[in-house]
């Protein structure tokens, strides 16, 4: 595929991850409105950080994403999605995305032998396009059994995701696990839920894409003399938001920091998501005692990074995480090569992987071909292998992000015997 045009101006300056992750096309709310909330969230910061003193970076990172006091995704909810949004995620930019991840599961459940009810689980569905994808294609596979659970803490999020989903709307449901359910365009039973606790226990597939990015990440830097100090937000001379260390070890300097970290004298910072690593434990559990398998896909590194990667981006731009709180999406690569050390004593751990490796193996290639017979004019060709290419992109999401899988020991025998599952086969 030759170089395009458009490459130029996403990749430019270091700014593909901004672009590529965060496909920001524009902002239809008024500015007036935006500092008013904004202007909220920060009181209630700075009230909290002089009531019980400066936060975790963590605790920020919660605040600006989910209070209801102007949080970016409670507030915001659907809006900030999609070309007239703030950002576009794979499943919008390409259908190729959803599809081969329908593929994948329809084939780890045939080679896995499951011939009983399954339920197909995903958190941070956003706008519900990668699940649409997904049912479509499975539906085409002609697979009739399983169910649809989608964990949602945003109820325009919710809405937005039904309203693609399903042919009507529901209503909230009082006194159940689920929180609204309904029944997709393609037939199968969907439920919303608040916690990925609250779904009925039993063979699941758990897949998540872009949500474990999001999650709120404690950080530490080690000082000249070796001791480690965690990165708080407090208030300057000035009453401005700034980041600043803690004055000496604390709670989560010893409790977070691995020995290995501890003892590696080039690493200099660090970061961890406890959130992330108990999502990957929850999900864990649940294959393991259930039957099942685990899909994630994000970006991140295999713990090889030794420095922190907190940002925030807003309007194809990396802005200050701490300016306008709630007005930006603020995200840490996911650490990989952490959350597989939590879980790969008890369970079969396949990856981290490049996505452009994964969706080579599944395919992607004859796909396009596909697809490209069946655009109509020229501009579609362009417009479907610009995202092809993005998608694949060495400087895009094909490097930068990885996607790893969690199978249950159980199925060893019958893995090792096809060399890994689909998209991670050992050549």
């Amino acid at each position: 595929m030759g170089k395009l045009s458009i490459y130029k101006t996403l990749f430019n300056m270091q700014k593909y991850a901004a672009v590529t992750n965060r496909l920001f096309t524009g902002n239809h709310r008024t500015e007036s409105s935006r500092k008013q909330y904004s202007d909220q969230l920060l009181h209630f910061i700075k009230q909290k950080i002089n009531l019980n003193g400066p936060m975790s970076v963590a605790e920020y990172m919660r605040l600006t994403a989910s209070s209801p006091i102007g949080g970016y995704y409670s507030r915001h909810g659907s809006k900030i999605f999609g070309e007239k949004g703030d950002f576009i995620t794979a499943p919008e930019l390409t259908q190729m995305f959803g599809e081969l991840i329908g593929i994948w599961c329809y084939y780890e459940l045939i080679n896995t032998g499951h011939s009983e009810e399954w339920q197909l689980v995903e958190n941070g569905p956003g706008t519900g396009q990668l699940m649409s994808d997904i049912t479509r294609t499975l539906r085409r596979l002609k697979v009739t059994k399983g169910s649809i659970h989608l964990v949602e803490t945003s109820d325009a999020l919710l809405d937005q995701q039904e309203s693609l989903l399903c042919e009507h709307p529901s209503q909230f449901i009082d006194g159940k696990s689920y929180v609204r359910c309904n029944v997709t365009k393609n037939g199968f039973p969907i439920y919303w839920y608040r916690n990925v606790d609250d779904i009925p226990a039993q063979f699941s597939i758990f897949i998540s894409n872009e949500f474990l990015d999001a999650l709120p990440v404690n950080q530490f830097k080690r000082d000249d003399e070796g001791k480690w100090h965690e990165v708080y937000v407090n208030l300057n001379k000035d009453d401005k938001l700034c980041f600043m260390l803690s004055k000496s070890e604390n709670l989560h300097t010893f409790g977070l920091l691995p020995k290995k970290i501890r003892e590696d004298l080039s690493i200099k910072e660090w970061e961890i998501s406890i959130d992330a690593g108990t999502y990957v434990n929850q999900v864990t559990d649940s294959i393991t005692k259930f039957g099942g398998f685990v899909l994630i896909v994000d970006y991140g590194h295999n713990g090889t990074r030794k420095d922190l990667s907190l940002r925030a981006y807003k309007g194809h731009q990396i802005v200050h995480p701490l300016e306008n709180p709630g007005e930006h999406d603020i995200t840490a690569d996911v650490n990989f090569g952490y959350l597989k050390s939590l879980v790969e004593d008890r369970t079969l751990v396949f990856g981290p992987i490049e996505q452009r490796e994964f969706f080579a193996q599944m395919g992607i290639g004859l796909r396009l071909q596909r697809l490209l017979t069946c655009c109509k004019t020229e501009e579609d060709k362009q417009n479907l292998l610009k995202s092809c290419e993005i998608l694949l992109s060495e400087k895009g999401m094909g490097e930068r992000f990885k996607v790893m899988s969690i199978f249950p020991k159980t199925l060893e025998n019958i893995l090792s015997q096809r060399k890994g599952p689909a998209g991670f086969a050992v050549i």
